[in-house]
């Protein structure tokens, strides 16, 4: 079985243009602009029909539009999906009965007062529709809210209340209403972070981390079962000196690779809000040991991107996104044959040094940085969830949108992905 071997430390970024070629990432296209104007671009492979369904922010909705295999648009029923015009930031996830779960916040009374929910069937007909929140003075954050739609999990995330929180998945039952309401221990701050459920039926979340004081050069990766039990949690060093890195708002497994989509940029240059470039890194699914990573855009400050996100494209690569001045843009990657299980029995990375380049204390099977035990408050109480991030880490990007069925089956999805799970209540 070949060893797999990370690169040492945090990895020299590459750009785009060139016929890169790392451990994990291959060839990486163009900077490509999509024929779909507005914020919060996503993607996804179109099943039977080919090509790709995206989607996009404008006039306060959400679009939906069909492209071919290199993303050109065909205008194939696009629409308008919730018929809403006040809508502010928003993530879909399709669903394992190929329905989709689709979030997004606005404002009511206050800044990100407010959330709701859409169920949709295959063809973006709405199944249900439920508001989460509405003119919520709790104190709760809806900004960027982070969606996963899995066989064990489905729902999002969001921080209650700002500073003491990180936290809080709220489970979505098959009427887009919430079923129960968690507080993840040791979470990332929710905004612009991204979920994941794992092949184990475990679930992942990858956020932004900041220590006080320090710069932003770091992700946090926390893992709970299938009761929302944290397992452990791993702080990763992603940005190379002089670089911060937050907004991990997509990761994706492929094969034993976790492919992460975030935002990257010189903290020495003068951006404009919280812009900057898109990048990728991958890590080893079972050590979190980062093992390559590419810069896909090269903006020059003051001017950037946003909302970064990656799929699978389902053959042989990838498809990024993000957002630049209420345009939408596309990036190609192709992925190394190992890593697609190709040449390679275990489909293991060989990068060509044994070092592992990352954190590890030694109390812990992961490698990183494992603090899964909480050390105490100086008041001796638990200090049971992780502060969001201060200082360097751009705040949630509260970017309003640009200008401009099978019902009964996603009630069996749902039954069977909650199960028997019991699961304690938040504030319990």
């Amino acid at each position: 079985m070949p060893f797999v071997r990370p690169v040492l430390g945090v990895l020299l970024v590459s750009w785009t243009g060139a016929a890169f070629a790392g451990p994990v990432f291959g060839e990486v296209g163009d900077e490509t602009p999509l024929d779909l104007d507005g914020n919060w671009p996503r993607a996804f492979p179109g099943g039977q029909r080919g090509g790709f369904v995206t989607f996009g922010a404008g006039g306060g909705d959400f679009k939906l539009n069909h492209a071919d295999s290199s993303l050109k648009a065909d205008h194939y029923d696009d629409r308008l999906l919730t018929g809403r015009t006040d809508l502010k930031d928003h993530d879909i996830r399709p669903c394992p009965d190929g329905t989709w779960l689709h979030t997004a916040t606005g404002d009511t009374l206050a800044d990100h007062d407010s959330a709701w929910v859409w169920r949709y069937d295959a063809d973006f007909r709405i199944l249900a529709h439920e508001t989460f929140a509405e003119a919520s003075t709790d104190g709760s954050n809806f900004v960027d809210l982070p969606v996963v739609c899995g066989p064990e999990f489905q729902g999002f995330a969001y921080a209650f209340p700002p500073g003491r929180i990180s936290a809080r998945f709220a489970e979505i039952g098959p009427d887009a209403a919430s079923s129960s309401v968690v507080d993840l221990r040791s979470a990332p701050f929710s905004t612009g972070s991204s979920l994941i459920n794992d092949s184990d039926g475990t679930l992942w979340m990858v956020g932004s981390f900041t220590e006080e004081g320090q710069p932003a050069r770091k992700l946090l990766a926390a893992h709970y079962d299938a009761d929302l039990t944290e397992i452990n949690h791993i702080v990763l060093t992603v940005a190379e000196e002089g670089s911060e890195v937050y907004w991990p708002q997509a990761t994706i497994r492929v094969g034993d690779v976790f492919i992460v989509a975030h935002m990257l940029r010189d903290s020495s240059l003068a951006w404009t809000q919280q812009e900057g470039d898109i990048a990728l890194t991958a890590f080893d699914v079972a050590t979190w040991a980062q093992l390559d990573q590419v810069r896909l855009s090269n903006n020059v400050a003051p001017t950037g991107g946003m909302q970064p996100f990656v799929v699978f494209d389902g053959r042989d690569g990838l498809v990024a996104l993000y957002s630049k001045e209420l345009k939408n843009y596309s990036f190609r990657v192709t992925l190394q044959p190992a890593v697609l299980g190709q040449g390679d029995d275990t489909g293991t990375v060989d990068t060509g040094t044994e070092d592992t380049g990352t954190e590890d204390t030694g109390d812990s099977k992961e490698t990183g940085e494992d603090t899964s035990d909480p050390t105490p408050d100086a008041d001796g109480d638990d200090d049971f969830y992780l502060m969001p991030p201060t200082g360097g880490r751009p705040s949630g990007c509260g970017c309003a949108s640009g200008a401009a069925g099978g019902a009964p089956a996603l009630g069996v999805a749902w039954v069977l992905a909650r199960g028997a799970r019991g699961r304690r209540a938040a504030g319990q």
